[in-house]
């Protein structure tokens, strides 16, 4: 920032313990579409993104492959991997991810995102694809079957049990097919019913 620049900032996320925290310049708020800055140690801002819109961007790219991906995680392959990936795909053109000491680089593939950590992250090496065959062609151009490693995504195992509506003799009534049967007085069970 030039010399005698407001260095305030405009703080808009945090990560909930306050170890990371996300922000505009107060310098740059006026501007359209200012850039983000993230805390890396205590008073130090470093660059995250070049703007807000790629912020967001970048966000997404974090944090849904993790819920909605099939998921292979690094192994005693890890080194091998990453130099491959190095040399054969392109990363997607966004600074590294920082968060709790990660320093995340974000490879693409065809259906598929390669998450490179050189921080002090959980994981090395984490890769995520929209399907387990995408994650499973992935692994063949590299050399390797992992499809005993392929993880089911987190959205696949937390969902909701279905439910069947039934049709019924009235106006606006659809019983629900037995997740919703309710105690009533006495220990008897009654139906649920969407009404008017």
């Amino acid at each position: 920032m030039p010399a005698g620049a407001d260095r305030r900032m405009c703080v808009f996320k945090v990560e909930y313990e306050y170890c990371n925290e996300w922000g505009c310049p107060a310098a740059e708020a006026g501007q359209p579409d200012p850039r983000v800055l993230v805390t890396v140690s205590d008073g130090e801002w470093v660059l995250q993104a070049g703007s807000l819109s790629e912020f967001f961007l970048q966000l997404a790219v974090q944090r849904l492959p993790s819920y909605y991906g099939w998921t292979v995680y690094g192994d005693d392959d890890t080194e091998r991997i990453v130099a491959w990936v190095k040399d054969e795909l392109p990363t997607l053109g966004y600074q590294p991810w920082r968060e709790l000491g990660q320093h995340i680089t974000v490879f693409g593939a065809l259906d598929a995102l390669v998450f490179h950590d050189t921080g002090a992250g959980d994981a090395e090496l984490t890769v995520y694809g929209r399907s387990a065959e995408a994650l499973e062609t992935l692994g063949a151009r590299m050399g390797l079957d992992w499809s005993e490693r392929i993880e089911t995504p987190r959205a696949v195992q937390d969902a909701p049990k279905p439910i069947a509506l039934l049709p019924r003799h009235g106006r606006h009534q659809w019983p629900l097919d037995g997740a919703l049967d309710v105690p009533g007085p006495h220990g008897a069970r009654h139906r649920a019913v969407l009404g008017e």
